[in-house]
């Protein structure tokens, strides 16, 4: 019997390693969608279709073409002519889209000329995944995620698959039409056109939601945008607003595991009774590393009794397609990092630590947890983000009732912000002052605000995600 749920990515929740007959199965590295969509296909099972990233990956598509199981989840992998897959991933998605909806183009020489090819590759591997479903339908709810695969919807309808229920989510932000406006008019128009030919269009945030709705209304002449649908050519398309959500009792047990307390004890050690302020994410522009730290240098020379006092430590991992410019980023963080520590050195012990995982493919699941566990503030200041479940785990895992310093850009901000230290991610001298604020906050209020932002994480299931989507 086929599984009930099929989803479509670019990346799956498994990645291989080794040839021949000695194939290993990992699971994927941290980030992306891949941390929201795993556990709610886990409970629900379902099939996953997503590209073959690496030889080993297409290894395992060749040998197993229909797919393999991963407790509930059969997971299918396709190969992607190689040219192919570097216009659609590397050009257009990692290189145009990312950029765009997280609103760093550097808009005096991007989008580039590369980008006519780029789109064809980006069409036709839209179009390779429409094929793979056309040839074994699904035969229940197919969730399209996230911007590798927009044109997805248009491409099952032109197959004649629009029988079922296809539901896209959008994981990242959305930018507001004046900054969309820089793509060529026909990929606006065709982005659009083939995001409105799912069911439903869904995002973590109502911010999002709005400014997809916008560009729907500025772009699309005959698009009407209303409360929380799109009509376009007689057809009404719900935007639902889902946001992203974690298992927190599975997350809070998983902190809790063998190999994650070894990670805790270590850094409880090293912290030698500071206080301690901790982040967790990749070395990615928009997860905004940089301004924490000069947001800290700031503090340390405001108040530099803080220098004994206060430890950061940040748990970083590289991205798996790190560009140069991204690779200069991590260099700029590193550097202040240094210059930080350098200042500090007739000090017992330096104010910031980066613990660096070299490997992206790595599961560093229990050195995260362990840290986040450690932590008396967690930052958490992307300058956009679609959700950011770190700022999720931190508040499930937390045993010292740790404060969340939380960007108003970040889609949890919508649930969280009430009981976070909200701050503006660009503003370096706003980010100081609201560690300074989490250093000296009292414990009444330290208890209170964990309390309610415990109740905004354990409201909702990764099951709740999913059926948000699908009832509405």
């Amino acid at each position: 019997m086929k599984p009930r749920l099929t989803v479509c990515s670019n990346r799956g929740p498994v990645e291989y390693s080794g040839t021949g007959g000695e194939l290993q199965a990992h699971p994927a590295g941290p980030g992306g969608l891949v941390p929201l969509v795993r556990p709610a296909l886990e409970h629900l099972g379902g099939r996953w279709i997503c590209a073959a990233g690496s030889p080993a990956d297409r290894e395992a598509a060749a040998r197993w073409p229909r797919g393999t199981d991963h407790g509930r989840i059969r997971l299918q992998l396709i190969e992607l002519p190689e040219d192919l897959h570097d216009g659609h991933y590397r050009v257009m998605s990692n290189g145009v889209l990312k950029p765009l909806f997280h609103y760093l183009l550097d808009l005096a020489s991007e989008p580039s000329a590369e980008l006519g090819s780029a789109w064809e590759s980006y069409r036709a591997v839209n179009e390779g995944f429409a094929d793979v479903l056309a040839a074994d339908p699904p035969d229940g709810p197919l969730l399209i995620q996230d911007y590798h695969l927009m044109l997805m919807g248009a491409e099952l309808r032109r197959r004649g698959l629009d029988a079922g229920s296809t539901h896209y989510f959008h994981h990242v932000p959305w930018c507001e039409p004046d900054y969309f406006g820089v793509l060529p008019g026909r990929l606006r128009s065709e982005l659009l056109t083939a995001l409105l030919s799912h069911d439903t269009v869904a995002f973590h945030s109502a911010r999002w939601a709005r400014a997809f709705g916008r560009c729907c209304q500025t772009y699309l002449p005959r698009a009407e945008f209303a409360d929380s649908s799109v009509s376009l050519d007689g057809r009404v398309v719900p935007v639902v607003v889902a946001p992203g959500t974690i298992d927190a009792a599975e997350t809070a047990a998983a902190a809790r595991a063998p190999a994650a307390v070894e990670w805790h004890d270590r850094i409880a050690a090293r912290a030698a009774g500071r206080w301690t302020l901790v982040r967790v994410d990749r070395i990615d522009a928009w997860k905004n590393q940089l301004r924490g730290f000069l947001a800290f240098e700031e503090l340390l020379r405001r108040r530099p009794e803080y220098g004994e006092r206060a430890w950061f430590l940040a748990t970083l991992t590289r991205s798996r397609t790190a560009t140069a410019r991204e690779r200069a980023y991590e260099d700029a963080c590193l550097e202040t990092v240094r210059r930080i520590n350098a200042r500090a050195r007739n000090r017992s012990a330096e104010p910031v630590t980066v613990l660096l995982n070299e490997d992206p493919a790595a599961d560093d699941r229990a050195r995260s947890l362990g840290a986040l566990r450690a932590a008396d503030a967690v930052l958490v200041n992307p300058l956009y983000d679609g959700m950011n479940l770190v700022a999720k785990e931190a508040v499930a895992v937390t045993d010292r009732d740790a404060v969340l310093i939380l960007s108003r850009n970040a889609g949890a901000h919508d649930e969280l912000g009430a009981a976070a230290l909200g701050i503006n991610p660009f503003d370096v001298t706003e980010t100081a002052a609201a560690i300074e604020t989490a250093i000296e906050l009292a414990a009444p209020e330290r208890r209170s605000r964990a309390s309610v932002l415990r109740a905004a994480v354990e409201a909702h299931t990764p099951e709740d995600w999913v059926r948000l989507q699908l009832d509405t």
